[in-house]
C-alpha cells in the first residue's frame, strides 16, 4: 500500500488514521504542496485534479479520501457504527461543509481576490460555523467515543479538523463534546502515529 500525501493535509491525515486503526502497513510518499509538486506531470498522472491523497493498493488507485476510506472497509473491523446515518451526517459536515471552504486551493483563490489579510478571518469564521454545527448535532458520547467503545469514522474525520482549527489559534474547549473526543483519541497509537508532526519534513 502506497499513500501519496502531504503532512498537513487533513484528507491525508484521516487516511493515515484509518490505515493505523486497521493495522495496515503503508508507504508514505510525500507530495510537497507548497513547492507545487502536486501540479507536476508525474503527480497529475496519478490524480488529474492535482491533489492529495492518492492511495494505491495493488491494482486499485484512488484519489478521494472518502473513497479510500470506503476501500479500507474491506480490511478489519468496520469504522462505521450501527447508527451509520448519524455518523455520516457528522462526517459530511466536515467533508462537505468545512473542508472545501478551508482547503488550500480555496483559501489561495480568496487571498488573491481579497488580499492576504483576510486569510485568518476566513479560516476561523468558516471553521467556527462548521464546528458549532458539529457540536450541536453530535450526540452525547456513548462511551469513550461518540458511538461507543471504539473510534468511528467520525473520529477519523474529526481529529484532523480539530488539528487544523488549533493551527489557526482556535480554542477547542469552546466545543466540549468535540474536545472530549479529541482527548480520548490523541493518546491512542493509531492517532498519534498519524499526526502531522510525525510526517513533517
Amino acid at each position: 500500500m502506497i499513500l501519496y500525501d502531504y503532512w498537513r493535509s487533513s484528507a491525508s491525515y484521516r487516511v493515515r488514521i484509518a490505515l493505523n486503526l486497521k493495522g495496515l502497513e503503508f508507504e508514505s510518499r510525500p507530495v510537497d504542496l507548497l513547492a507545487g509538486a502536486h501540479k507536476s506531470p508525474d503527480h497529475l498522472k496519478l490524480n488529474p485534479l492535482g491533489r492529495v491523497p492518492v492511495f494505491v493498493d495493488h491494482d486499485v488507485s484512488l484519489t478521494q479520501s472518502g473513497a479510500i476510506l470506503q476501500h479500507l472497509e474491506r480490511y478489519g473491523s468496520s469504522l462505521w457504527p450501527e447508527n451509520r446515518a448519524r455518523c455520516q451526517e457528522l462526517v459530511d459536515i466536515i467533508a462537505c461543509d468545512i473542508h472545501p471552504i478551508c482547503n488550500l486551493g480555496t483559501v489561495k483563490a480568496v487571498c488573491q481576490a481579497a488580499g492576504e489579510d483576510i486569510k485568518v478571518q476566513w479560516m476561523v469564521t468558516h471553521m467556527k460555523i462548521g464546528l458549532d454545527a458539529l457540536e450541536a448535532v453530535c450526540p452525547e458520547p456513548q462511551g469513550p467515543f461518540c458511538f461507543g467503545a471504539q473510534p468511528s469514522m467520525f473520529e477519523v474525520y474529526l481529529i484532523p479538523q480539530l488539528y487544523n482549527a488549533q493551527r489557526w489559534g482556535m480554542d477547542i474547549e469552546h466545543w466540549p463534546k468535540l474536545a472530549r473526543l479529541q482527548a480520548e483519541c490523541s493518546p491512542l497509537e493509531a492517532f498519534a502515529a498519524a499526526h502531522p508532526d510525525k510526517f513533517q519534513p
